[in-house]
């Protein structure tokens, strides 16, 4: 599922380059180029310029990517609120507790924004 990782990868952090999206995934820029080709070539995808150096290329999400995201974000929702109301109420406190936890070890391993 490299392609879904990275329309979820620039869905989340914006545009970047294919040496980015190598870096991501731990492929060959080469092998990276292609799966932006295939995801350009359906619409899920955008090359544009670079705005700090013309000669290079970024790749963006479309709008076609982003509705594809969002619509995935949506219907993992809804599943996990009908998979909440299958718990008792003790259950959804553990689950909450556990997601608070998780939360928190994200918010470590992401870089500071400055």
């Amino acid at each position: 599922m490299p392609q879904f990782s990275t329309l979820m990868r620039l869905y989340y952090h914006g545009g970047c380059g294919i040496s980015e999206i190598s870096t991501h995934l731990d492929v060959t820029a080469p092998a990276a180029s292609q799966m932006v080709d295939r995801l350009v070539q359906m619409s899920l995808l955008e090359r544009v310029e670079d705005p700090h150096d013309r000669r290079a290329k970024q790749v963006t999400i479309s709008a076609k990517g982003r509705a594809l995201i969002e619509k995935g974000v949506e219907a993992r929702n809804r599943w996990a609120e009908e998979l909440a109301t299958k718990l008792t109420a003790e259950q959804r406190g553990v689950v909450v507790e556990a997601l608070a936890h998780l939360a928190n070890a994200v918010g470590r391993l992401e870089p500071k924004q400055e």
